[in-house]
């Protein structure tokens, strides 16, 4: 069952998206309290993206150009995250990860990380 910290981050970013897409907005750092660590480490439309965690945390992966996210996951410090164009998976090290939705070659995605 999702925490009430997940269920909040969730929110934040899924309005942050709808934001930056129909007002053209541009937030990158939630204001609310407890979420000033949350940063964008990564971003791209039809390209790998690459995230290596040097710290514990919570990484999401969002479809920016829809505004849902298709994976949100644990890292601990040194795993490497990859999110591969066109496909229903991601990776973490060597262990393939199923997302939510598919990527394709044309909406843009960006990975969050907030740490623990």
């Amino acid at each position: 069952m999702p925490t009430k910290a997940f269920l909040r981050l969730h929110t934040i970013l899924l309005s942050a998206a709808l934001c930056a897409a129909t007002l053209g907005c541009h937030t990158e750092q939630p204001a609310e309290p407890g979420m000033a660590n949350l940063r964008m480490v990564a971003e791209g439309t039809n390209r790998e993206l690459v995230f290596k965690a040097d710290k514990p945390g919570m990484l999401i992966v969002n479809n920016f150009s829809h505004g849902g996210n298709l994976l949100t996951t644990h890292l601990k410090p040194g795993d490497e995250f990859k999110l591969l164009p066109n496909a229903d998976h991601a990776m973490i090290g060597k262990t393939s990860i199923h997302l939510d939705y598919d990527t394709n070659t044309v909406d843009t995605y960006r990975l969050y990380f907030v740490n623990d």
